[in-house]
Formats: C-alpha cells, structure tokens, sequence
C-alpha cells in the first residue's frame, strides 16, 4: 500500500510539478544513496511518455558541488531534469547551464518516502498556489524596504529596491526551477543593506541539524553575518562549519524567502521546510544562481516561524495571514 502512495506521489510531480510531456527527454541526476527515489521517478516519467535516463554519480561532498562534466554536458541535452540526490547541487552552474538552455528542472535534494506521502505534495494545488505567488511577487517588485519582526525577537531589516522577485511555485516552465512540495517567493537583498539580529527557531535543514529545539541568535550588519551565538549543539554546527571554508562570503545574506504551501510542516527536510507558510528564510553565503552577485562554496537557508513583514513600513504578513 505504501509503494501505491510513493507512486501517486512521484506521478503528481512528473505531472503537475514538471508539466512532463510525451517525448521529451528526462533526465534524472542522482547519487548512490538516493537509488530509490531515482528509480520511483524514472517509473513515472515513463508513465507520462518521457525519453527516461538515469545517472548515477558520487555524492557530493558539500552543498554546491559541481556534478562530474559528464553529468553537466547530459543536463545541456534534456528537456526536463529531476535532481534526487543526497547533497544540493541546486545552485551549482551546471544547473544555472541547463536552465539557460530551457530545461525545466525539479530539485529533490534529500528526498524521502514521506515525502511522496506528505500532504505538502499530494494535498496541494500547485496551480492555485501559484496565482498567490503571482500576487505576493508584485508587491515585492514594488517595495524598496523589508523589515522583519517574529515575537521570538527577530528584528531585521534590508532593501531590495526593485531586484528581481524569483517565483518558486513548482510548476515550471522552460528555463524555470522548482523543488516540490516546496512553495515561495525569494528575492536577494541589496548588498550591504541587511541589519540586524535573526532569532532562528525553525528549522535549518542542512548539516544534519534539521527543525530546532532551541533558537539560536544571529547577528547581521552590512549584509554579514557577524556573529552567531553558539549556545546550543545546532549553533555550534553551523558556526564550526563555516568558519572550516575560510571564506567571507559564506556569511552573505544572499535571500530572503517566504513561504507559502498551506500543507507543509516543519520537519527538517529541506524541500518541505522553506516551503512552510507563515515562515521565512534567510539564505546565507552564494546568491548568483538567485540573480545576485556574490559566489560561495555553499547556500544555507536557516528558517524562521511566526514571521510579520512590512513592505515600505505597511504589514504585508502576520504568520500565515497576507495581507494582498
């Protein structure tokens, strides 16, 4: 009964998620640990008609890791490109390369069963949400300054002025990204303009850390993190590990995402995590893949709950509830 429910799951992604038509040709980008999931996917793009490979490669050994240049060149030649994989190469070039060359590209970093099972995904209509996506990013586009608040004491402001709003409704169309069950908006905050402390409760779904029993307290100024208290196990992860690249712009503030499936939980899975309505998340360290400038090993989204942001000082959002 199971395998029946990670069936209808990985047929709604083939087909509402990557709009996957007869013909055209699949790729699904994986590595050993995720020989599963892969396998699942490969069943139902066939379903849908779909010219169907599977590639199988090392796992990554950081978030960001160029795929082999075999594995980049095969990219170039798809119309459609599933990523199950155990380690991020979502903002890698050999995806940015793709997407150019107008591949639709569905990213299922650290997929799992109950993913395909999850109401995120099966209970979600992708296409309403996506008119909310729509409505919200016009707002965004319009706005010149963000300021955060969250009664946990998250205090945090950027600009934006008029930058580009990334639209991530997870139905995609040629040249577009998406990460089912994943829902959000993003845009990139001017450089140099985030201030401010981030009291992040929600979940940080990278470095095994996953949802938070204890906030940890992050310090921003000059669109850097400056420093991050490690009061707790998770704090002293996150810290430890970006200190180990010895690199500055790890510790940009390269995103800020809302957002906006109504059916996702926190739960420590990425994919589910940053797509949580009535959260945000603060990407930290490369930007390029979202429109922005700066380039880093690594893109760690840390997540916040029970959000309120102003738009140019007016409330746009108080937890789950727009105001658009």
């Amino acid at each position: 009964m199971n395998e029946l429910n990670f069936t209808k799951g990985a047929y709604k992604i083939a087909l509402s998620n990557a709009k996957l038509m007869p013909g055209e040709k699949v790729l699904i980008v994986s590595d050993y640990k995720m020989e599963k999931i892969a396998k699942r996917m490969a069943v139902a793009s066939d379903s849908c008609g779909g010219e169907t490979c599977i590639i199988f490669m090392p796992p990554r050994e950081w978030d960001c890791q160029e795929p082999p240049e075999c594995v980049a060149k095969a990219m170039l030649e798809s119309d459609v490109i599933f990523t199950p994989v155990s380690v991020s190469i979502a903002w890698t070039k050999a995806i940015i390369n793709a997407r150019k060359n107008g591949a639709r590209v569905l990213l299922m970093t650290a997929f799992t069963d109950a993913i395909f099972e999850s109401k995120a995904l099966l209970n979600t209509d992708f296409d309403e949400c996506s008119i909310i996506c729509d409505n919200l990013a016009k707002y965004y586009e319009r706005a010149q300054t963000v300021h955060l608040t969250t009664p946990g004491g998250t205090d945090f402001y950027f600009q934006i002025g008029g930058e580009k709003v990334n639209k991530v409704n997870s139905v995609i169309e040629s040249g577009e990204l998406g990460s089912s069950p994943n829902i959000e908006i993003n845009v990139v905050p001017l450089e140099n303009t985030s201030r401010g402390t981030l009291i992040v409760d929600g979940s940080i779904p990278y470095l095994d850390i996953g949802v938070l029993k204890d906030p940890i307290t992050v310090k921003v100024n000059e669109g850097f993190i400056t420093e991050i208290e490690e009061k707790t196990d998770a704090a002293k992860i996150l810290a430890e590990n970006l200190r180990s690249f010895n690199n500055a712009n790890v510790y940009n503030i390269a995103e800020f995402g809302i957002g906006l499936n109504p059916n996702a939980n926190l739960c420590g899975i990425m994919l589910e995590d940053e797509g949580v309505l009535g959260t945000i998340h603060i990407g930290i360290g490369t930007s390029v893949a979202l429109g922005g400038k700066t380039e880093a090993p690594i893109h760690y989204d840390l997540i916040i709950k029970d959000v309120s942001v102003e738009l140019d000082g007016k409330l746009i959002q108080h937890n789950r509830k727009l105001f658009i």
